[in-house]
């Protein structure tokens, strides 16, 4: 099965694809351009290197969010574009769990995704790392950072390896609530792979997640901050 997995919910543009859980390409990039400017010449320039096209492919993945709401739009947007024009299957993968796969291999560790969502506030969730797959304990939930070190996070109190980067934003607050029991990927590890991407929805597929392009849903968890700023200044 060849993937070709999109990313863009993060300052990170990346994509990726995968055969049978091997990565033939993959691109990261870091950018002050847009991901509606890069996208489609990154996506032509790895199908190239590879020598491929879409029509090799049988699958596409995308990262649905959490995350910037315009990233995901596009993510979506472009993938859903390619799925009508071939009839080829789609999986969506959320943000949190996506990162996560990072450090899937660090048998029986804790993994926690932090996406900074600005203003003191994160996406975030907690996963356990086990048999090369994730069992979610904590789902992807909308909250600001200190309530959901103190109050979601409580309940496990061994060591946690943080990742995402929220852990560039946070780290502080982090350390402060976790101390010792706070570990924090690095790296390549820390920040958004499409190479995690095709990873996890290989897996998803076999599981018989694949659907057509419809089937593709935005995961916001609130409301847009034009929406939310409206609301403040009405009182809501």
């Amino acid at each position: 099965m060849k993937i070709l997995a999109v990313e863009t919910t993060s300052p990170v543009l990346g994509a990726a694809i995968w055969e049978e859980g091997r990565i033939l390409g993959e691109y990261s990039l870091h950018s002050t351009k847009t991901h509606s400017q890069n996208l489609l010449p990154v996506i032509d320039s790895l199908l190239g290197a590879c020598g491929l096209s879409l029509a090799d492919m049988d699958l596409f993945a995308v990262d649905v969010g959490p995350g910037s709401f315009t990233g995901v739009r596009i993510g979506i947007a472009t993938v859903k574009g390619f799925a009508f024009a071939s009839g080829t299957p789609v999986v969506g993968c959320n943000s949190l769990e996506t990162l996560a796969m990072n450090l899937v291999s660090a048998e029986h560790a804790l993994l926690c995704p932090i996406v900074d969502a600005r203003s003191g506030a994160c996406y975030a969730a907690l996963y356990r790392a086990k048999q090369g797959e994730l069992e979610e304990l904590i789902p992807p939930c909308a909250e600001q950072i200190e309530s959901f070190l103190e109050h979601s996070l409580s309940a496990y109190p061994e060591p946690i390896l943080f990742l995402g980067d929220g852990i560039f934003a946070y780290r502080a607050i982090v350390e402060q609530s976790r101390g010792s029991a706070a570990r924090f990927a690095d790296g390549a590890a820390a920040d958004f792979r499409a190479a995690s991407l095709c990873a996890l929805a290989q897996i998803k597929a076999r599981r018989g997640a694949a659907a057509d392009a419809e089937a593709l849903t935005p995961i916001y968890l609130r409301k847009p901050q034009a929406q939310r700023e409206l609301e403040r200044r009405q009182g809501k």
